[in-house]
């Protein structure tokens, strides 16, 4: 099984480009998980990365 992590930069943003690639490269559309956090921001929580690596 594959699983996929996605961020985008601003709650404006869309990680639909990210989350098809993702799709296409065979990650199960229930396992891929996305973020909308600034990557400059340090010390924000990003649950999208905390709940793909509890998976794993």
């Amino acid at each position: 099984m594959k699983l996929g992590y996605a961020r985008v930069s601003t709650h404006e943003q869309t990680g639909d480009l990210q989350v098809d690639a993702l799709r296409q490269a065979g990650c199960e559309p229930d396992r891929i998980y996305v973020d909308a956090v600034s990557g400059a921001s340090r010390g924000l929580k990003r649950p999208g990365l905390g709940a793909a690596l509890a998976f794993c």
